[in-house]
Order: C-alpha cells, then structure tokens, then sequence
C-alpha cells in the first residue's frame, strides 16, 4: 500500500510537467478533439447523405420496376382496347358470323398473348337487335390448350364486379388480386390474378358489353427486376386497397392487405398517397420486429384508369448502414494516422525547438546558486537567440554590479567610508545604487558625529575626573580639619574647669578656632562650587551620552535598514549584511555603554546633590560654630561665671562636630566614587573614540 501512495506521490501534475509536453498536450488535445468533432460530424453527413442517396436511388428503382410492371398491365390494356373497338363494329355480321368472330379472337389473343391466362367478350341482352338476346364467350388457358366457356344467361355474370363496375362507369375497371379455381377438364388449377374489365361502346357511347382480360399474377415472376446492388432487396406490389398483388420474398402473403403486416402507425393516410399515386418512403421493422427496413413507394398507372397502384421497394438499413459504418471505420483511420503523423511532428519539432530552454534553465538554475559565470550560445536569431544574448548579458552586468558593490563593502568593512560608485545602475538596480551612496553618507555622518561626541565626552569626563580628585582632595583635608576640630574641643572640654583662669588663653584659642572655622566655611563653599562643577558636568556628559544613545540608535536603525536591503539583495547582499551587522553590534555595544555611563553619571549626580545637602548642612554648623565662637569671644570675661553652661555648649560642639566629621566622610567616599566613575567614563569614551578612528570619512 505504501508503495502504491509513493508512486501516487511521484506522478508529476500537468504544471509539473516539461514544457515541450505542455507544448504538445495543448496542440494534440484540441487537434484531437477536432479530429473528434469532424468524425463525428463527416460521419452523421455521411450516413445523412447516404440515407438521402439510398432513398433517392429507392425511388428510381421503384420507378423503373413499377414501369417494367406497368408495361405487362399496359400490353393488355392496349389489347383490350383494341378488341372493345373491334367488337363494337360486329352489328354487321350475322349471329353465326358474329359468334365464329368473337371465339376466334379470343382464342387468338390468349394464344399468342401469355400474360393473358383469359379473355372474356360478354354483351348486353339484344345490343345486336331484338332477335340476338344473348353471347359471351371465354377462352383460357389450361395446360398448354386454349379452352372456350360460354356462359349460359346474362344473369350469370352481370352482377360480377367487373361488369357491374364497368358497366356503371363506362370505364375501364381493375379488379382487386383474388384467386380461381380454371373449369379446367384435366385439373383443377387454383390460380392467382387480376382482372382488367373494359367497357364496349358503340359511335355513341352507348355501352354495349365488357371485354375482360384475365391477368396471371405468375407473369411478375418473370419480369427481371432491378435491385440496385442492394443483396436485401425486396419488391411487392399493392393494389389501390392496400391489398398485396405480389411480393417477391414471400409469396404467402399475397391476397392478403399490406397493412395488416407492418408496423406504420398513420395507415389512412399512407393508403391515400397510394391511392392518390404518390411518390413516398417510410422506415418499418422488420421481419419478428428485429431491424428496420426502408421502404419506398411508386405510382403504377395503368392507361388511362382513375386508380392507382403501388409498387415498394424494401431494403435493409443494415445493409444501408454498412456502407456509412465503413466510410467511418475508412476516415477513423485516415484521423487516427493523421493524428499520429501530426503528434510525431509536433513533438519532434517542439523538442527541437524547445531543446535550447533546457541550457537557459540549467543557467538560470547557476543564477540562482549565484554562479554568474554562464555563456549562453545559440546559433539562431530568433526568440531562443535573443533570450540566450539577454541571460549572457544580464549575468555580465550582474557580475559589475556585484563586483563593485563587493569593492566597496570591503573597504567599508576596512572602515574607509571614502568610497565612489562610478557604474551606471539601471532600472531596479538603481535603488541598490542610491542605498549604497545613502548607506555611505550616514556612516559618514554617523562616524563624523560619533568622534566629534566622543572627543567631548572624553574632554568631559577627563575634567570630571580632575574636578571628581580635587573634591575627594578636599574631603580629605576637611576630614583632618575636623579631626582636628575635635581634638580641640577636647582638649577645650578638658579645659574648662581653667577656663575662668586661662581666659585670656581661651580667648585667643577662640579666636584662632574662630580663624579655622572660618577656613573651613571657606572650603566648604569651596567644595560646594566644586560640586555644582561636577553637577553641571555631569548634565552636559548627560546630555552627551543621550546624543550618543540617539547616534546608537540612528547606527542601528541604518545597520537595520542595510541588513534589510542586503536580504532582498539575496547571495549578492550576504557580504554587505556582514557589515551591517557588525555596524549594529557596535551600535548596540555604544547604546549600551552610554546607558552604563548614564547610570553611573546619574549616581554621581545623585552623590554630588546628597553631598552639596550635607555640605550646605556644614556651612550651616560652621556658621554656629563661628557665632559660638565670637560668643565665646565676646563673652569670654564670663566663662568663669558660665563655666557650666559653656560645657554644655561644648557637648553640643562636640557632638555637632562628630555629626560633621560624618558627612565628611561620607562625601569624602562620594568623591572618590566620582572619580572612579569619571576614570571609567574617560576609558569607554577614549576606546568609543579609537574604535571611531579606524573608519576613514570623507573631507
């Protein structure tokens, strides 16, 4: 089953398939389906045509066999008119005379006339004058005898259809196909017939007797028929009732009405064409209703009678069909060779002509894996020609656009952003042009600002980290100042209980206290100018270090863009991708520096702004100190009489002093901090500003 499912798998749609099949399956199938549609067509005119030609050649055979047919019945009605004219003149002759004539003439005609198996002359009660009442006489034929009858009285025949009829009409009268028993003297012969009555009329039309001709339906066997090259040829022939006077095939049938055997469904109306002598044809079923037969239909008149008769014509449509069926079989294979003919042309010819695309995919496929060294030949100028010229060219020009666009990448990735596009781009190639000229210019922007910011940053944090020593310098001396201080005030508090007798001492020692303090204000303010120095610093290095996020993100965003242009480049772009990535990397690398920076910066900032609110708090303490002092000075005649509360003040000295001492250490370790900050500041500005050295920009 698995088997099965890959080889399902492994057949090729029709977009899957080659061209030069696509080629030929577009040609063959509507050729086919042509070829198809005139087969069919051809074969449906044929059949038409043939069926046409068949019943045309059925109506003239038709017509040519009731005319044999017609002939025999026109021979005796010829001679019957003859013998009524012959008869009608015997009023002359006397009653024996007249008997020996009549007998002898038609002894006569039924001897030397075979298709006359009888002959009767019969008259009308003293037509020959009132002592002549009656005379008739029949001559037939038995064996090879020519037999007379005479019939005993009028009465016996002048009620017969054929005397009655022509009698009542005067005109000539046809009888229907019957059978009789001959009053022969050696058999008694049943035979078929029919019988033509003709009126005896003297000068004036008056209507003397009949003459009545007996005609053997046998005779029609020997009438040669014409059957048209058709083996299923059929003849019968109908009389004005429908009645069957002959059938060729089938004897057993005559006699009997026709439409009582075949299967026509409107019978009135094909008796009428008979019976109104027309020309008509009509399919049937055949014999057990198995097959169908065609069958077509001819007048027979006979003189000038009023009445019709018919004679059909009937062939197989079997046979009929072979002929079509092989006119068909004959042109299906003239189609199918032609088809086949046609199909190894086209396949050969579209394999001959469509050969050369596969050396174009083969090329186009070394395209694709970015192999442009492809030479394309063909020795044809046609639509093959120009596409080999066009893949040549086309791979020539790719190979100068890659070759520069690679010359220029590595001088990039050497960092030299002086570089000049000197090619010609055209069409889409154009927009990789202009890039490459945009790409050039904000690198060369970027770069530029980058080492201008970086040499700021540099001289910056450089005076930072100066500003950042000096400060911690400062803490140091302050945090000695203060030791000091408070070894004083020590030594102060030890001292009091001398106070009263040392006042003058304590005096001076109060006013070189009131001098260090002093001194101490004016470093604290100092320090405190310092450190808005640093502040200020520290804003502009701020200020830098976010144009430097904002440069980053500008590298970045082209770096982006470049990696961007080099994917749609495709192979032809990896190299340049290269580059653009390492730009992004650097990009990222700054952007994160510069945020390092700016926390570190905004530390110090936040140290700079504790320390200038403990050193502002400082200022504020020496400035007590400093009205303590003078108070002391002021009041020092009275130490010996505030002893006690002077150490008091002194506690609280000592105690606002070790309060200072804190801050100052405290500041002394934000300096220092500052300053380490500052250092690493200067180091990542000065490699941001060696890393920028590298590249070479215009002007």
């Amino acid at each position: 089953m698995n088997k099965i499912l890959e080889k399902a798998r492994e057949k090729k749609s029709f977009n899957d398939r080659n061209l030069a099949f696509k080629i030929s399956t577009a040609v063959l199938v509507p050729l086919t389906i042509v070829f198809c549609i005139v087969i069919l067509t051809t074969s449906s005119i044929t059949s038409s045509t043939i069926n046409k030609l068949v019943n045309s050649q059925l109506n003239v055979l038709a017509k040519e066999n009731a005319s044999s047919f017609k002939s025999i019945i026109d021979e005796v009605y010829n001679m019957s008119y003859g013998v009524s004219k012959s008869v009608s003149n015997i009023k002359a002759l006397d009653n024996t005379q007249k008997e020996d004539y009549i007998k002898k003439l038609t002894y006569d005609i039924v001897k030397t006339n075979p298709n006359i198996s009888g002959l009767s002359i019969v008259f009308e009660p003293y037509v020959f004058g009132p002592d002549y009442g009656h005379f008739s006489n029949y001559s037939y034929r038995d064996g090879n005898n020519i037999v007379d009858y005479q019939t005993s009285s009028y009465d016996e025949y002048k009620d017969e259809e054929w005397y009655a009829v022509s009698k009542s009409t005067n005109k000539v009268h046809l009888s229907e196909p019957y059978e009789e028993e001959k009053p022969s003297k050696e058999t008694k012969e049943v035979v078929r017939m029919v019988s033509m009555s003709y009126p005896i009329n003297n000068e004036k039309g008056e209507f003397l007797g009949v003459v009545l001709a007996d005609i053997s339906l046998d005779i029609i066997d020997k009438i040669e028929y014409e059957k048209g090259g058709f083996e299923s040829t059929n003849f019968y022939l109908l009389s004005n009732e429908g009645s069957i006077v002959y059938n060729a095939n089938n004897k057993s049938v005559i006699g009997k009405n026709y439409f009582n055997s075949i299967d026509i469904e409107d019978r009135k109306t094909t008796l009428d064409k008979i019976k109104k002598g027309e020309f008509f044809s009509f399919d049937t079923k055949g014999a057990k209703g198995k097959g169908t037969i065609l069958v077509s239909h001819a007048p027979v008149k006979f003189g000038d009678m009023d009445k019709y008769w018919s004679l059909g014509v009937e062939v197989d449509k079997k046979e009929i069909r072979k002929a079509s069926n092989s006119v068909l079989v004959i042109t299906l294979i003239l189609a199918i060779i032609s088809i086949g003919l046609i199909a190894f042309i086209v396949i050969f010819f579209t394999k001959k002509y469509i050969k050369p695309i596969d050396t174009v995919v083969e090329a186009a496929k070394k395209i694709s894996n970015g192999e442009l060294e492809v030479d394309l030949h063909s020795s044809s100028k046609d639509e093959m020609g120009v596409l080999c010229d066009t893949f040549n060219t086309t791979c020539s020009v790719l190979k100068v656009y890659i070759s520069e666009i690679t010359s220029i990448l590595e001088e990039i990735s050497k960092g030299n952003l002086d570089i000049t596009i000197n090619n010609d781009y055209v069409g889409d190639f154009s927009k990789v042009k202009e890039a490459l000229i945009n790409i050039s210019g904000s690198l060369n922007e970027v770069i530029k600002n980058i080492n201008h910011s970086s040499g700021q940053v540099t001289e910056s944090a450089n005076q930072m980290s100066l500003a950042s020593q000096e400060l911690a310098e400062g803490s140091v001396e302050q945090a000695s100042s203060i030791e000091q201080l408070l070894e004083n005030i020590e030594k102060v508090s030890l001292q009091v209980t001398e106070t009263a007798k040392n006042a003058e001492a304590v005096n001076d020692i109060s006013l070189k206290a009131k001098n260090e303090v002093i001194k101490g204000t004016d470093h604290m303010q100092e320090m405190l100018d310092s450190m808005d120095k640093i502040n200020e610093s520290s804003m502009k290095i701020s200020k830098i270090i976010k144009l430097i996020e904002e440069i980053a993100d500008q590298t970045n965003m082209l770096s982006l863009n470049a990696t961007i242009e080099a994917a749609r480049a495709g192979e032809h772009g990896k190299g340049f991708a290269v580059v653009a990535n390492e730009v992004r990397i650097l990009a990222a690398k700054t952007s994160e520096a510069a945020k390092d920076t700016v926390e570190l910066i905004e530390e110090s900032i936040g140290a700079v702004a504790d320390g200038t609110k403990i050193a502002d708090e400082t200022a504020n303490y020496l400035d007590t100190i400093v009205t303590r002092v003078e108070e002391v000075t002021s009041l020092v005649t009275n130490i010996t009489y505030a002893s006690k509360e002077q150490a008091d003040f002194i506690n609280q000295v000592k105690e606002g002093v070790t309060g200072i001492s804190d801050v100052v250490q405290i500041n002394s370790a934000t300096a220092e901090e500052s300053a380490a900050a500052s250092e690493d500041l200067l180091s990542q500005s000065e490699m941001l500003k060696d890393m920028v050295s590298k590249f070479n920009t215009k002007n």
